[in-house]
């Protein structure tokens, strides 16, 4: 059975909108832009592609689905490693995004690793049940999670720094 990359394309959208409209909700004005699906070129590294476009200050941030269960804390996360990206996704992205955020489809609950955390991230050789293949992936140490509320404190302070320097 080949992966569906399309379903996985509207699966993601999906999830990034739902992540889009609570940062709205709390204060965070951003969009998830309109990515297209070209089912002639299913580029699992584009470059450009961005999750969702943060309005009042220029970063964007990746959503990662994940289908495990965990809570705003991330003790709650079950592995003591937390796979962030492909090596080649993350090394492409022309725009570094500020932060991964990884929702947890069952709970729907928010957790987020930080770039600057990636001098921790070690490079290993994963099998990706969801597409079938072996990819190198980069896993975070899970004490570099943070809750939601730390990420979204962090760009409130951004967009208020942005505020008082114009």
């Amino acid at each position: 059975m080949s992966f569906d990359y399309a379903a996985a394309f509207d699966r993601g959208i999906k999830v990034q909108r739902t992540v889009a409209v609570y940062l709205n909700a709390v204060g965070i004005p951003c969009h998830v832009p309109a990515n297209q699906y070209d089912p002639d070129n299913p580029n699992r590294y584009a470059a450009y592609e961005l999750d969702i476009v943060l309005e009042a200050i220029p970063y964007n941030l990746e959503i990662k689905a994940r289908t495990l269960s965990f809570t705003n804390d991330p003790a709650s996360f079950p592995y003591d490693t937390v796979i962030v990206d492909t090596v080649k996704g993350y090394e492409i992205k022309e725009a570094k995004p500020l932060a991964y955020v990884l929702y947890s489809e069952p709970t729907g609950c928010l957790l987020a690793v930080a770039p600057s955390t990636r001098p921790y991230w070690v490079k290993e050789s994963l099998y990706a049940s969801n597409v079938g293949f072996v990819d190198q992936f980069y896993l975070c140490p899970r004490e570099y999670l943070r809750p939601m509320s730390s990420l979204i404190e962090r760009i409130h302070e951004l967009q208020e720094a942005t505020l008082c320097a114009s």
